[in-house]
């Protein structure tokens, strides 16, 4: 294996291990989009819900 080789095979492992962090980051922040959006959508839901019922128990 002459110099030129090793290197090759050391940037060829960095490369794959510098792809799967981007990978695990790309995920957690689509992870804490969803999140956001589900929590929104709860909080959403449940004004409302207490709106409806507001609604329907003063008719």
């Amino acid at each position: 294996m002459t110099k030129i080789d090793k290197s090759i095979v050391a940037t060829g492992g960095s490369s794959i291990s510098n792809s799967k962090n981007e990978i695990a980051t790309k995920a957690k922040r689509l992870k804490t989009k969803f999140t956001l959006i589900g929590f929104i959508l709860g909080v959403l839901s449940s004004l409302v819900a207490s709106y409806i019922y507001d609604y329907l128990t003063k008719s």
